[in-house]
């Protein structure tokens, strides 16, 4: 239960209001401070019902500065970047029998308000970022040797095929080859020949 809208965004919770439900926007920390009437809030009553800034001035909330928020990685659930904005506020009535109280108009005076803010240091990071890209560097490594190792397999039987053709080819070529015993004359010897003949009948 997000005790901040007790009552009056979310009608559901107000079994869960202790006696009245305030208007969304304050959690009441009395019944932790042994009565004490302190609210907490956002600084400025950031987000809170209108009715609280109407009631105080020189507040101006400011979501970049009064938002608490916490940005986690949804991954590893690591924290990135967190900041925690409060306000105390104490609440204010007319007090019977006090004087200077008589005339007090009931409203949450704000008495201080901090913020801390955590976030995730580079080196930190860094090492986050790598540790996240690591299942893609794998998958991209095993994707390359995988295409590779396919390449190579493709390349092997294509290379296999093509040499048992050319083998078929060669040794069909050699069939067809006719051997004889009969000599070639060679051009020098058939010039020689007719120098000899044209010498004989000059």
């Amino acid at each position: 239960v997000y005790l901040s809208i007790l009552g009056t965004l979310n009608p559901e919770n107000v079994c869960q209001c202790a006696g009245e439900c305030i208007p969304s926007g304050m959690v009441n920390l009395s019944s932790c401070r042994y009565g004490l009437p302190l609210f907490a809030s956002l600084p400025h009553f950031y987000g809170a019902d209108p009715v609280y800034l109407d009631s105080v001035e020189g507040l101006h909330p400011d979501r970049e500065k009064h938002e608490t928020f916490v940005i986690v990685e949804p991954h590893t659930s690591i924290l990135l970047n967190a900041s925690l904005a409060v306000q105390l506020n104490i609440l204010v009535h007319p007090v019977e029998h006090i004087s200077i109280f008589d005339q007090v108009p009931k409203l949450f005076f704000p008495l201080l308000w901090a913020r801390e803010i955590a976030v995730l240091p580079d080196t930190v990071a860094v090492l986050l970022r790598l540790y996240l890209l690591i299942p893609y560097i794998i998958i991209g490594i095993s994707t390359i040797f995988i295409s590779l190792g396919l390449y190579l397999l493709f390349y092997t039987i294509i290379r296999s095929k093509f040499l048992m053709y050319f083998y078929k080819r060669v040794s069909k070529s050699d069939l067809n080859i006719v051997y004889t015993n009969e000599e070639v004359p060679f051009k020098m010897d058939l010039e020689y020949e007719q120098m000899q003949h044209l010498n004989e009948s000059r």
